[in-house]
């Protein structure tokens, strides 16, 4: 075999080996491949209705919990066209929208009186990563969030474990 044909053999091999990697990006993975992140089941089917994942873990393995309900924790940022949960608070500081997810919260979630910008949050709701918010820029969608609750600082378990004095 000559160097163009090894060249050649190596292109088309290369070429068929992306095309399934890529061919298998956003695809819905079966639910035994994420089974080990079940939070919750159904009481009847025994069907997991929640996944427990990082932000991590659904920003880099999308198509293990798409259009999943997933409970996740995360830095909560609310603005107008920039509403979005991040991995950290700096990830958000520094505008690493990637590094973010887009929210959309189910009416009545959200209470009024109550901080729910800049500070951390539990949230369920469904994942996609199919709809990327605003402008395409967020890394996918936590959608129909049904829950959001303070995550506690270290300093908050702190104060509630102390015995009163």
């Amino acid at each position: 075999m000559t160097a163009l044909q090894h060249l050649a053999a190596a292109v088309i091999f290369l070429s068929v080996a992306s095309h399934s990697a890529f061919a298998q990006v956003g695809t819905v993975r079966s639910d035994s491949e994420v089974a080990s992140y079940c939070a919750a089941r159904n009481a009847q089917s025994n069907a997991c209705t929640l996944y427990e994942a990082s932000m991590v873990q659904l920003i880099a393995n999308p198509e293990l919990f798409e259009g999943r309900r997933v409970l996740v924790i995360g830095f909560v940022h609310l603005e107008f066209e920039g509403n979005a949960i991040y991995i950290h608070r700096e990830d958000f500081e520094a505008g690493l929208l990637k590094n973010g997810l887009w929210v959309e919260f189910r009416p009545g979630v959200l209470r009024s009186g109550e901080r729910y910008s800049d500070r951390y949050f539990v949230v369920s709701g469904v994942f996609t990563s199919r709809k990327r918010g605003h402008l395409g820029l967020f890394s996918g969608t936590i959608g129909d969030i049904d829950r959001a609750d303070p995550w506690p600082s270290r300093a908050d378990l702190g104060r509630r474990s102390k015995p009163p004095s």
